[in-house]
């Protein structure tokens, strides 16, 4: 059942950024935010399809910094991890809400992990999908010459024909990527995100795409996408290396599931195995037949999920 929208407006964030977000659902519902991924994407109405018809939610959906109806659209100036962190704080103080349940996927998960263990007391529970630890071997495993490669050599030729070209190392692609989406010309652009977009979208189902983005068919959303997710990259997505696991003992608390496809080519499965290990107070679902995208069957365990966390956790304030 499709959830009526309350409001959506924007929220000043800083004297450059404004986030737009939106509510669904019922203003008096339980509350969930739904954190997207990239980093670079935006949120996505279709994520409320998670969200089990038995309960009722007041479901907040926003685009970062940069992303999405966000203004100014693919700015990097005061775009870090920390500012997106400080950023849902912000928002859930707009919105009156005292505490929240957080939902994100592979970078979503990230952010509604760095977002708990630093205000812990504010989150309910998190439920996280394809876990993205943002380690410097994650990204390697994307660019570099082993890793994801060695699974689809043949969608690594058109990526490794472009570093030929350009006199390039698959380790450095992102940084290279990330100055021509700086200071480029808008051919090299389009180019670029491509080919980014390409790679990566490839790996994401266990069905290949049927059709690969040409250069000619970019436009400037996708640009601006490409951009913040280089910039994020290239910056080590502003986080100390393993930063999360280090820190796991402030969240240890928060009760936690996690569900994961286990052929996910974008962010292998060893991230969420090893998040499930360091939280004691979590539940580590695997969907077997799923890549990054966990598919019908991956829907449906998210909303069973949802529901038997928040009844739980709501019925705990009954008693």
């Amino acid at each position: 059942m499709a959830l009526k929208l309350i409001r959506e407006d924007y929220l000043q964030v800083s004297s450059l950024h404004k986030i737009y977000y939106a509510e669904y659902g019922r203003s008096d519902g339980i509350p969930i935010l739904f954190i997207h991924g990239g980093p670079g994407s935006k949120s996505k109405v279709n994520h409320l399809d998670f969200l089990p018809d038995e309960v009722s939610f007041r479901a907040i959906l926003f685009d970062q910094r940069g992303c999405g109806q966000s203004l100014p659209s693919g700015e990097v100036k005061e775009n870090t991890t920390s500012d997106l962190i400080e950023d849902i704080g912000k928002l859930r103080r707009h919105l009156g809400i005292k505490r929240w349940y957080l939902t994100g996927g592979s970078w979503g998960s990230t952010l509604a992990l760095l977002y708990a263990q630093a205000f812990p007391q504010k989150v309910e529970g998190l439920i996280l999908r394809n876990i993205f630890l943002a380690r410097q071997k994650d990204i390697k495993w994307l660019y570099s010459s082993l890793g994801a490669k060695q699974f689809f050599p043949d969608k690594a030729a058109f990526v490794e024909s472009y570093l030929k070209k350009e006199g390039l190392e698959w380790s450095e692609l992102i940084d290279y990527a990330y100055k021509k989406m700086m200071k480029g010309g808008e051919e090299t652009k389009k180019q670029l995100t491509a080919l980014i977009s390409n790679w990566e979208y490839g790996l994401m189902n266990l069905d290949p795409p049927f059709h690969l983005t040409q250069p000619e068919e970019i436009e400037e959303e996708e640009i601006h996408s490409t951009t913040i997710y280089c910039h994020y990259a290239a910056n080590d997505f502003f986080i100390q290396d393993n930063q999360i696991l280090r820190n796991i003992k402030a969240i240890e608390k928060i009760p936690t599931v996690i569900i994961h496809g286990r052929y996910d080519m974008v962010c292998p499965p060893e991230q969420a195995y090893l998040l499930h290990q360091h939280l004691t107070n979590s539940r580590l679902i695997w969907v077997n037949y799923a890549g990054h995208h966990l598919g019908w069957s991956g829907y449906q365990w998210m909303r069973e999920l949802i529901k038997g966390l928040v009844k739980e956790e709501e019925s705990k304030k009954v008693k």
